[in-house]
């Protein structure tokens, strides 16, 4: 069957990726707009098959049922916030977020500390704006699929995100208005793929753009901003927050496995190319206009400089990997058929801020085969053998004494439980890397266990756990001085 592509121009509305005359011409948000229509062209689908025919997916709605939360109670929201404070710290760990080389010659290349310090801060405003304003995209796309999609157990399940997205809804923004003074507008290129994502009629497209897409990108996002973080109301939001997005990932990719695995090779290619679109209209976003725009720097004169920096402010490189697997475990279901788009197949000449999306549509929604990411069902495979080193590390931990701790490189959760059981921790937390672990650890969240994205080679956290627990993991990353220095730091004196 012949499969015909459709050209950047119609995909994007440019030619070229780059092309930043292009992308600035797309007008930014008024600030002072309180209402944005889309037209929803769906259809309301009732089911009448009640019988539970897809465990797995009631299996994520008795989880999501025990994994409610207050955020009006459970957060501590007396906490006072020093931004300058925190923005500093934080800066003080990992800079400023920018290659200072690439801005010689720069509206900011005489940039002091106190105009980095204030970058940082409009930074961090626009940023939590932005999960914000897609947290709400998320509530309306996850109503979106109760009514779309035909299956009994998936409007179940999505009736749970529903709540859970007008939850962080409700957090997010009572953080930026009472903590940080208010919230930027919605960035242009966010607006313009929510806008895409409900315009579609098809239910599977929604699944895509925001499930996988959308709130892919801000699981890992988040995973970052906590690991990041000190200040102690932010990383607590985060972390509940965290616990609800595990399990809406999880939900797209067993989803999906299942509708791609029926799909023509038209089909497909409709989705890499929706997928395509929206991993540029994500690059995109991440570019800051409206930062640069407050901060009094003209963004023709920027914009060029920021597109080809391969250090982007508050974006590193795991977090941009993140969504690549999350295709790549939705659309492993069939690997016979190579339809790749030619985006698809030259993504990786343009930058590393467009998700990794060579390798995450042609080896995953177009289901050409192996993919890179771990399998949950492989690594069980050898349970015995991985939970012996966990009981021996376990008896060198005097229990009853640990609070927080982190499970580092937790692979599908099993045994982070078992680490949270036999020390009696109040607060750990699994990190990996692994969107496939990690959408499979959503199972085991439960009161003071949760699961993160993270790099185990940059983790970090300043003197605040007691316990920091990695097993058969250390070998797989870089300097292993350096790493152990940065783990032993995180440990409370």
């Amino acid at each position: 069957m012949t499969v015909t592509h459709n050209s950047n121009e119609s995909i994007i509305g440019r030619a070229e990726i780059d092309d930043v005359d292009a992308i600035l011409s797309i007008p930014m948000t008024d600030p002072n707009e309180v209402e944005h229509v889309v037209k929803n062209n769906a259809d309301t689908i009732f089911t009448w098959d009640y019988t539970l025919s897809r465990p797995p997916l009631r299996k994520l709605y008795e989880k999501a049922k025990a994994g409610q939360w207050n955020g009006s109670t459970d957060l501590d929201w007396s906490i006072d916030v020093d931004v300058e404070k925190t923005i500093a710290q934080d800066q003080a760990l990992l800079g400023t977020g920018l290659d200072p080389n690439m801005y010689i010659g720069s509206p900011v290349e005489k940039w002091g500390d106190k105009e980095w310090l204030q970058f940082g801060i409009e930074g961090r405003n626009w940023m939590l704006s932005q999960f914000l304003h897609g947290e709400q995209g998320a509530l309306i796309c996850t109503a979106k699929i109760v009514e779309t999609v035909p299956w009994y157990d998936a409007k179940l399940y999505a009736s749970t995100q529903v709540m859970d997205e007008a939850r962080h809804v409700e957090v997010f923004a009572r953080y930026l208005q009472e903590k940080l003074g208010g919230e930027y507008q919605v960035n242009a290129h966010l607006r313009m793929l929510l806008d895409d994502i409900v315009s579609d009629s098809r239910w599977d497209m929604t699944y895509l753009g925001m499930q996988i897409m959308v709130e892919g990108l801000a699981l890992a996002a988040f995973g970052f901003m906590h690991q990041l973080t000190q200040e102690p109301l932010l990383k607590q939001l985060l972390r509940y927050v965290m616990s609800d997005e595990a399990r809406h990932v999880a939900f797209g990719v067993l989803s999906l496995k299942e509708v791609y695995d029926q799909m023509s090779d038209a089909e497909i290619k409709d989705r890499q190319e929706f997928a395509f679109e929206a991993a540029v209209r994500m690059r995109d976003r991440f570019m800051q206009q409206e930062v640069w725009n407050r901060m009094g720097v003209n963004t023709k004169d920027i914009l060029p400089l920021v597109i080809h920096d391969p250090h982007p402010a508050g974006v590193p490189e795991h977090v941009v990997q993140q969504d690549r697997a999350q295709l790549q475990e939705a659309g492993s279901a069939r690997p016979q058929r190579q339809v790749a788009a030619p985006q698809v197949r030259g993504l990786g000449r343009h930058r590393r801020r467009i998700p990794q999306v060579r390798d995450r549509l042609g080896h995953a929604v177009t289901r050409t085969g192996r993919v890179s990411d771990w399998s949950p069902a492989q690594y069980r495979k050898f349970a015995e053998e991985r939970a012996q080193p966990i009981h021996d590390l376990l008896a060198l931990v005097e229990p009853g004494r640990i609070g927080r701790a982190v499970d580092l490189g937790c692979g599908p959760g099993e045994l982070t439980v078992v680490v949270a059981d036999r020390t009696g921790a109040s607060d750990i937390v699994g990190v990996d890397n692994s969107p496939a672990m990690l959408a499979s650890a959503a199972e085991h969240i439960r009161a003071g266990v949760s699961f993160a994205s993270g790099d185990l080679g940059v983790w970090t956290s300043k003197g605040d756990h007691d316990l920091v627990f990695a097993n058969a993991s250390l070998h797989w990353t870089a300097d292993h001085p350096a790493v152990l220095a940065r783990w032993t730091a995180a440990l409370a004196q």
